[in-house]
């Protein structure tokens, strides 16, 4: 799956939330493909769509969720590299 940050903020600038628009262009890198072999850290393979889109709704929608989301995942970022 290949997720693009631009069409992301298009979205969320279209809607009028420009504060969370500016934090995903902000953190998260332009595009990102992840290689099909390898497992998410949780153990979890994302494999449904419906349960991916209300995961990233809920994101995107409940005030404060993508800050607190972010403060829990910024220490691992590093070992992703």
């Amino acid at each position: 799956m290949r997720l693009a940050r631009h069409r992301i903020v298009a979205a969320l600038r279209e809607r009028g939330q420009q504060t969370r628009a500016d934090w995903v262009e902000r953190e998260l890198p332009p595009a990102r493909r992840r290689a099909a072999h390898r497992r998410p850290r949780s153990g979890r393979t994302h494999q449904d769509p419906a349960a991916l889109a209300a995961a990233i709704r809920r994101i995107l929608t409940e005030p404060g969720l993508g800050a607190r989301l972010a403060g829990r995942v910024r220490p691992l970022a590093a070992d992703l590299r």
